[in-house]
């Protein structure tokens, strides 16, 4: 009787081995896929899939404004206005769709940025 014991010690291992391999081999963060259109006065993202962060510099005047709409079909969108002597002109995580404007408080070179996290929608920065 002991070797159908061990037959079926063996196959256990052996199923528990590939479902350990299988569960490894699982990416939990996808590629990131997504559309950029850059524009003098304009940039946008069409996000299919975003989980990187992604940045472009811009040249702004004081008083200048930058709409930033956005659409969150899923997932998470943080985004980032920061001029390059560092100045953080707006910081927000996890948002919602919605369109708001900030202000450029200098002239200077800023940097536009959208991260996300299983990110899927739409963003665009609007300068005027």
């Amino acid at each position: 009787m002991r070797p159908k014991k061990d037959v079926i010690l063996i196959l256990g291992l052996t199923f528990a081995a590939l479902l350990c391999l299988f569960l490894s081999n699982k990416n939990p963060r996808p590629e990131s896929r997504y559309l950029a259109n850059k524009e003098e006065d304009c940039l946008s993202y069409g996000c299919v899939c975003l989980n990187s962060s992604l940045s472009e510099e811009y040249a702004l005047s004081a008083g200048d404004d930058i709409t930033i709409t956005l659409v969150r079909n899923e997932g998470q969108f943080d985004i980032g206005v920061e001029g390059k002597n560092g100045t953080r002109v707006y910081a927000g995580t996890d948002l919602d769709t919605g369109s708001f404007t900030v202000t450029v408080p200098e002239d200077g070179v800023y940097c536009l940025t959208v991260s996300g996290t299983q990110a899927r929608g739409s963003i665009s920065f609007q300068m005027k």
